[in-house]
């Protein structure tokens, strides 16, 4: 647009000085300000003086994209006598801008000039940009929220963010304008109905209903909020399926952790029980041998003592239950066919089942060898049998057995009663399986303490024996059992990839002849198995010297060892222990006889000495199988 000459001041034009509203009077020829109120001026920061100095094109305020804008502007007020309203910014002399509004209209009395309108919307627009950016960041939470948000005047839904719709498996226009109600399940509706209505403001559960009639298990919370000039309420919906499976989760681990520890205090209680009483069904049955050798065999008394022999030999059977519950017990590792076990027991256990019960073996055959103690498993498979004949009872029935081998995913059999997780690798299966009254809740939780028994006569220590002869042996179970429905036990035996030589306890043979008169050192910590054991190795003619803990055992070898001729060391005394005993005497004399003895299993210790020239007696023994432990060792070379 060409640059002309204002309009002198002569022309009698005003400008009306408006606070807070810009007008200007332009030259439609040249595009400059003839005229400008105070306002206006203090809009663009300049005075008065400024503008009488030199001319001010008002196309120089604007950006230089956007200065075709104000000529059409113009162009357009000379042709029609107005303009429509615009927003555009105005540059101020310090470089800052302002949001404004402009109209405008032609001057009556000269064509050639226009009145122009500006109002300063900055302010304005910083609050509306403000608020279109508090709504967006709202929006951006409600949408990101892990929690379902709807608003509702007395529950009828007017929005939702988006994850409610998710939440309820429908859309957002399915959810508009419906009852809020109507998403709830029935047993909830009167709760959340109150609720609405006495306007509760604390978190709840209730539970949901999906679109596709599924429910599940939610936490609501509301609080009322103003809404488009009337008070309605948010309602936030939380769902709570995975934090109610993950407490499930949890509360059943707890569970199972009690459950664990009580056992394991039950083991170590039955063991330590089982200890000192070997200890005592030691000091009888080697007295009662000692007072056998004093009696004519056929009296009265001799026959008492034989009495009391065979009455400590049952009660030693049930200490060695006991430390089998407690997986103490000694054992012998050896490769054992597990068919073979099945198929003996089975025939020894067939005959005590009533005439009724059909049992029914599936045996693999050509399955892998185990490493185990055979007689433990042998006492698993038949507690297994005798507990699926009894749970049958009298009536018609079936016990099926079956062996196989399966490979399993870490994880994929939980061990619940052995309180392990098996790992992935190759099993071999034992399951049997009967058709008999099954197992309720209380008593599959108490079917492995010991002496719990649901028959009137039982002595419920089969089962609690089997847990620790799992346990020892790495096993995991599983059991499947209700009331009516019979019961099944899965077991699951690891095979090993390879089967060490055993490092048994060597078998006890009778020596030759007996060394009367050769000096045998006792260690042990208990005094009265200690005088039992002296008087029956004096009976036979053996001289006794005697230790109460491992530390004075290696003093007195130390300062006689030139006449002991055996060491009868129990593995487990206070100061050192049988083990530890064992190595200082060898370090002394390496040719020395050493007789282990302990009731506990001793396989890791024995292990430990591997190679080494070593004697085993378990306790509790008789006199004369002392006396043939004691013979066999001083006969046997140590080097």
């Amino acid at each position: 647009m060409a640059h002309e000459e204002p309009p002198t001041s002569a022309i009698d034009v005003t400008v009306p000085d408006v606070p807070s509203l810009g007008v200007v009077l332009v030259d439609l020829r040249s595009c400059c300000v003839v005229r400008a109120n105070a306002a206006f001026l203090e809009l663009i920061a300049f005075s008065r003086d400024d503008l009488s100095r030199e001319p001010l094109e008002l196309a120089t305020l604007l950006a230089p994209e956007r200065r075709a804008v104000l000529e059409s502007v113009l162009e357009e007020v000379a042709s029609s006598g107005r303009f429509t309203p615009f927003e555009i910014t105005l540059w101020r002399r310090d470089g800052t801008g302002r949001h404004v509004w402009l109209t405008g209209a032609v001057h009556p009395a000269h064509r050639d000039l226009a009145h122009v309108y500006v109002v300063d919307i900055t302010q304005n627009c910083a609050l509306v940009e403000a608020l279109r950016e508090s709504e967006e960041r709202a929006r951006r939470f409600a949408e990101a929220s892990f929690e379902g948000l709807f608003v509702h005047d007395q529950g009828r839904v007017l929005d939702v963010n988006e994850v409610l719709p998710a939440m309820f498996r429908t859309t957002r226009e399915e959810l508009l304008g419906r009852s809020a109600l109507d998403f709830a399940a029935e047993a909830s509706r009167a709760m959340l109905r109150d609720n609405v209505l006495r306007q509760y403001e604390l978190p709840y559960e209730a539970m949901g209903k999906r679109a596709d009639g599924t429910t599940f298990p939610m936490e609501v919370l509301g609080k009322p909020i103003p809404f488009e000039g009337r008070t309605v309420r948010v309602t936030a919906v939380r769902d709570l399926t995975e934090r109610k499976r993950t407490e499930a989760a949890l509360r059943e681990a707890e569970s199972a952790l009690l459950h664990a520890q009580k056992l394991e205090s039950l083991g170590v209680l039955a063991g330590g029980i089982a200890h000192d009483f070997n200890n005592l069904l030691a000091i009888v049955l080697a007295f009662t041998g000692v007072a056998q050798r004093h009696i004519e065999p056929g009296s009265p008394a001799y026959n008492a003592l034989r009495e009391v022999e065979h009455a400590s030999r049952r009660a030693a059977d049930l200490t060695r239950q006991m430390l089998v519950y407690s997986g103490r017990s000694a054992r012998t590792i050896a490769p054992l066919s597990l068919d073979e076990v099945v198929r003996g027991i089975a025939q020894l256990a067939s005959s005590s089942f009533s005439k009724k019960i059909d049992l029914e073996l599936s045996l693999a055959g050509g399955l892998p060898p185990l490493a185990a103690d055979r007689s433990q498993i042998e006492q698993l498979v038949l507690n297994l049998l005798t507990n699926a004949g009894e749970a049958i009872g009298d009536e018609p029935g079936t016990i099926a057995v079956r062996t196989h081998a399966v490979d399993l995913e870490a994880g994929e059999i939980e061990g619940a009663t052995t309180h392990t997780t098996l790992p992935a690798g190759r099993y071999l299966e034992l399951e049997v399986r009967d058709t008999g009254c099954g197992m309720d809740e209380s008593t599959r939780a108490r079917m492995f303490d010991p002496f719990f028994s649901t028959k009137a006569h039982g002595r419920g220590l089969g089962l609690s024996a089997m847990l620790g002869i799992l346990r020892s042996h790495g096993a995991g179970l599983a059991i499947t059992t209700a009331p009516g429905a019979g019961t099944t036990f899965r077991i699951y035996f690891p095979i090993a990839e390879r089967i060490d030589d055993p490092a048994r306890p060597p078998s006890v043979v009778p020596a030759p002849r007996r060394r009367e008169g050769a000096v045998v050192l006792i260690a042990d910590d208990e005094p009265a198995l200690r005088r039992a054991t002296r008087a029956v190795l004096v009976s036979a003619g053996y001289q006794v010297l005697e230790a109460a803990d491992g530390a004075e055992a290696v003093d007195l070898f130390q300062r006689h060892a030139d006449v002991v001729a055996l060491v009868l060391l129990d593995l487990h005394m206070p100061k050192l222990d049988g083990r530890e005993a064992f190595n200082a005497i060898r370090a002394i004399d390496p040719r020395v006889g050493v007789l282990l003895t302990s009731g506990f299993d001793v396989r890791e210790v024995l292990e430990g000495l591997r190679g080494q020239k070593v004697s085993f007696l378990p306790k509790p023994s008789t006199s004369s199988q002392l006396l043939a432990a004691v013979d066999a060792a001083l006969a046997a070379p140590t080097t």
